[in-house]
């Protein structure tokens, strides 16, 4: 369309253009940062909740950390040395609560606030 045209165009179609135009920008804006952010890497999270084609968000570092339930735990990727993992209490990666590392499965654990390990319900033992 020339300016010509746009020009004879009612005001009401002319500012719907032009908002049009400003969500293609933005909008291809957005996909570029999407991209950057999506290189692939070594360190990712899976959404399983999300469609197949969706599931893998890249984390663009070496550092992941993750709080939740009263642990925080830290999971570092050094390249040649392996992975490190540290856990405190609360949010932050350096408190200095005491946490509860439980095993339970082959190489498996769960994190655990100390203070809740007694609010989980009790075991009934069956007698043999």
């Amino acid at each position: 369309m020339t300016t010509d045209q746009l020009n004879k165009l009612p005001k009401y179609a002319r500012q719907y253009i032009q908002m049009l135009e400003r969500q293609v920008i933005e909008s291809e804006a957005k996909a570029l940062r999407l991209s950057d952010t999506q290189t692939e890497t070594n360190i990712w999270v899976e959404d399983y909740g999300a469609d197949p084609e969706h599931r893998r968000e890249y984390v663009q570092g070496d550092t992941v950390v993750i709080a939740h339930a009263g642990v925080c735990l830290r999971v570092d990727a050094h390249r040649e040395r392996g992975i490190e993992l540290s856990w405190s209490e609360g949010d932050t990666p350096y408190g200095t609560g005491e946490v509860a590392f439980i095993p339970t499965s082959h190489q498996q654990a769960r994190l655990s606030n100390v203070d809740d390990l007694y609010t989980w319900p009790k075991i009934q033992r069956v007698s043999p």
